[in-house]
């Protein structure tokens, strides 16, 4: 965690290399192969070449892994997705979180669909799904409505990071046209705040996700809402519920979006109104 970016990615370029020459790798390989890629690539922007490196771990990672594969490299895979998603370009976050969604969400009901075994494995295919931020933005509201629905019930960190991640006011790598719009996020927010779920800490981080400020109005919560929400969050300061208070300052925010630390030197793009 403490090696900065021009190490890491010149422990990358000398790693790509030696995987693309071995034809044929085995499972384990396979596993430790996606981890360090994720490590040494992640987030996938802010560096020099980033984007050349990007396509090299695509035409690694497009092709489908076998049917009799281990737990560990398929979780992996999808980790490494999520430390670099910011790197991907738009179809490529299209093709994956198409893949992603008919694994996660049944349409006929609505609800996500959850493993009767390997929860690992579901929740890094969810936080891979809710790092995309430029996939399509129906799929993404319709996931989104169903992790609240199961949040409310069992009020889940991991359900709760999706959600954050998801509905966010401010996204990290992709456009404007890409985030939920105010209505639906202002419809999550009244179910959070009446759900009664405050007993979590991660209630705290997801509220101040959906309701940061932005500087396009049409992407604000309404002055109401947000009233509500401010005064919440100050109960839970004032409680001490929420624990240490979090300051979205440029640093934590990224690590938080990221799921990760980010490499010393590189932070990402945000100005955030809190």
């Amino acid at each position: 965690n403490n090696w900065s970016y021009p190490v890491l990615r010149g422990l990358f370029d000398g790693f790509m290399d030696l995987v693309e020459s071995h034809l044929k790798v085995s499972e384990l390989e396979l596993e430790r192969v996606f981890n360090i890629l994720g490590f040494l690539l992640r987030p996938g922007l802010g560096v020099s070449l980033d984007e050349q490196r990007i396509k090299r771990v695509w035409r690694f990672l497009l092709p489908k892994l076998p049917e009799k594969r281990k737990l560990g490299a398929d979780c992996q895979k999808w980790i490494l997705v999520r430390r670099i998603s910011g790197g991907l370009s738009r179809g490529q976050q299209r093709q994956l979180s198409g893949e992603l969604f008919k694994e996660l969400y049944d349409k006929k009901k609505r609800k996500i669909i959850f493993p009767k075994k390997d929860m690992y494995l579901f929740i890094e295919k969810l936080r891979a799904f809710s790092s995309l931020e430029r996939a399509d933005k129906v799929m993404k509201t319709q996931l989104a409505r169903a992790v609240l629905s199961e949040l409310l019930c069992e009020p889940r960190e991991f359900l709760s990071w999706s959600l954050a991640r998801i509905g966010a006011r401010r996204l990290m790598h992709a456009d404007l046209t890409d985030t939920i719009v105010a209505c639906d996020v202002e419809e999550w927010i009244e179910k959070i705040l009446a759900s009664g779920f405050s007993k979590e800490s991660h209630y705290f981080l997801l509220l101040r996700h959906l309701s940061i400020n932005v500087d396009y109005e049409s992407l604000n919560i309404n002055a109401s809402l947000m009233t509500q929400v401010n005064n919440a969050l100050e109960q839970e300061k004032v409680s001490g519920k929420a624990g240490k208070d979090f300051e979205f300052s440029q640093g934590k925010y990224g690590d938080w979006v990221a799921g990760d630390n980010l490499p010393l030197g590189l932070s990402m793009e945000a100005t955030i109104k809190v």
